[in-house]
């Protein structure tokens, strides 16, 4: 999901130098000094970012749109991909968020309340509308915490 044959001219586009140089960094080595590898890996899991935003999410609303209708992906993540959870948040017509547990997904709080980052998009995009993905269930058991599905 990091690499496509476009995507060093999209690097160079984004972060204005050539990552051809660096990419021995991506397996473990020290190009320059740790602070320019750092800065490169850095740049890169920008770009990946930036362009899952600007080339699926958008795409995939500007599609939408030819038809007269809205996306609302949990675009937010969890992702295995380094993204800007509030830029691809903002890309759907309205940002969509998840509420979720069972008793053996998402246990913490801190790991199923992705809806603040839906409402902050919302609110730095100017989006009136967020969703959130509510009583799932997940598991083998088909329960949540509310009972039955």
């Amino acid at each position: 999901m990091n690499w496509t044959a476009r995507f060093g001219e999209e690097f160079g586009a984004r972060r204005h130098y050539d990552p051809t140089p660096y990419l021995p960094v991506l397996a473990g080595r020290i190009v320059d000094s740790r602070e320019t590898s750092v800065r490169f890996l850095n740049d890169l899991r920008k770009t990946v970012g930036d362009l899952v935003a600007d080339e699926h999410y958008s795409t995939f609303r500007i599609l939408a749109e030819r038809y007269h209708m809205g996306i609302h992906p949990e675009s937010g993540g969890p992702h295995g991909a380094p993204v800007d959870a509030l830029k691809a948040l903002g890309r759907g017509t309205f940002p969509d968020g998840i509420l979720g547990q069972s008793p053996t997904h998402r246990v913490k709080d801190e790991d199923r309340f992705f809806c603040q980052e839906a409402a902050s998009a919302a609110h730095i995009y100017g989006k009136r509308l967020v969703a959130a993905e509510v009583l799932r269930a997940l598991g083998r058991t088909g329960r949540n915490r509310f009972g039955p599905i």
